[in-house]
């Protein structure tokens, strides 16, 4: 807050801010020197409130002119909070990061009072075509869901606005090369997943990655039960729609696009773990997509000059096998059998010193494959490999 105040008074004392921007500076000034008297947590909401209130709903308000909410809340034609007043992202910022010093009970209280008062600055910070500003966005909406997710805060629930952010992130996901420079791209991506991800988690408190069981095999004269889980099975499947979206239509189609840039496939691969985590066995239905593009990066002669892409590949790999064991020792143990020996082969032909990271991986991989297999059948197939080529002694 000190820093805020400096600045604000800085710009204030050097008469350069426009003349508009003048009252809404010295108002904000005002709201924080009321406090100084007394900065207890009880004291906090209100002070946030009343800054969201007078300071940033001004900056960020717009006409009303459809009825729906994306057009409703974003207003290209005037944008005073760019234009003459770039400091109240700052206190947007600062206010965001306020919540995590309270306490559950009081942040949720406090989360379910404000939040339609940051609906319209995060839209509008999205929407904007600088990607600066994009990138702030993304983070206040990640830093804002995460406290949302934290007090267990329906507001997501009761004001149905999760498709309405949903529909703002996900064009941004395809910000990529060439189109794109790669150092903005990166800068934005690695804000908009994390956002993506903290969305859902927020939107959808008490659904899991495992689907409820089927409503209709409840007992009939337990109606309420058969009403609890159709709903639960209702949500659960709007939270896979929306990880699906964001694997189908963010990760793997801008891995498909921009491939060739390490940099960007290495984000959109690791970002992959944490979306197949947070699915759990509901992505086996990509195994057949997602195996044969990680053996790829792993037997690629040429990825050992970027081991991170490996790396994060391995990881990927891991995560699948984790969560869909049971698909994968049925069908798709082959598949990731070969990935492994020919990620082991290439680094046989490098110095160990170099590659010890990625040795621990792939050792890693062959003893969940192991597991999975049951692992004296596992054992002879690996043996008739180790006969083939004398370098895949020490995997196993």
């Amino acid at each position: 807050m000190d820093d805020i105040l400096c600045s604000l008074k800085s710009l204030l004392e050097s008469r350069k801010p426009p003349p508009e921007t003048l009252p809404t500076i010295q108002k904000c000034l005002s709201v924080f020197a009321n406090y100084e008297g007394d900065r207890s947590l009880e004291q906090l909401p209100v002070l946030l409130e009343e800054l969201l209130i007078s300071i940033i709903k001004p900056l960020f308000s717009s006409r009303a002119t459809s009825s729906a909410y994306r057009a409703r809340f974003v207003d290209d034609s005037k944008k005073p909070w760019k234009d003459c007043a770039t400091w109240s992202v700052d206190i947007l910022r600062w206010i965001v990061n306020q919540y995590g010093t309270l306490s559950p009970p009081l942040r949720k209280q406090a989360i379910d009072a404000q939040f339609s008062l940051f609906v319209p600055p995060i839209l509008n910070l999205l929407d904007d075509q600088d990607l600066t500003l994009k990138q702030a966005g993304s983070d206040l909406l990640q830093i804002l869901c995460n406290h949302i997710a934290d007090c267990k805060s329906g507001v997501f629930k009761h004001t149905g606005l999760t498709k309405v952010f949903e529909d703002c992130l996900a064009p941004n996901m395809l910000l990529l090369p060439s189109l794109t420079p790669e150092k903005e791209s990166l800068q934005i991506l690695s804000s908009l997943y994390p956002a993506y991800r903290a969305l859902v988690k927020a939107s959808f408190l008490t659904s899991s990655s495992t689907p409820p069981s089927d409503p209709g095999k409840l007992i009939v004269l337990l109606p309420e039960r058969t009403i609890a889980s159709r709903q639960a099975l209702d949500q659960h499947n709007k939270r896979q729609a929306m990880l699906d979206r964001v694997l189908r239509s963010g990760i793997l189609a801008g891995y498909m696009h921009a491939s060739e840039n390490v940099k960007i496939a290495t984000l959109l691969v690791s970002e992959m773990s944490d979306v197949v985590a947070m699915m759990g066995a509901s992505s086996a239905k990509y195994l057949s997509t997602l195996l044969p593009l990680l053996r790829s990066i792993l037997t690629n002669p040429l990825g050992i000059a970027h081991q991170p892409l490996l790396r994060c590949a391995a990881m990927a790999m891991q995560e699948l096998i984790l969560q869909c064991w049971p698909r994968i020792g049925e069908v798709w143990w082959q598949e990731c059998l070969r990935a492994v020996v020919g990620l082991w082969l290439l680094l046989s032909e490098e110095d160990q010193s170099n590659t010890q990271e990625l040795r621990d991986d792939a050792k890693g991989l062959i003893d969940l494959l192991l597991r999975i297999r049951g692992r004296l059948e596992a054992r002879k197939e690996l043996s008739l490999l180790e006969e083939e080529y004398e370098n895949l002694k020490g995997l196993v």
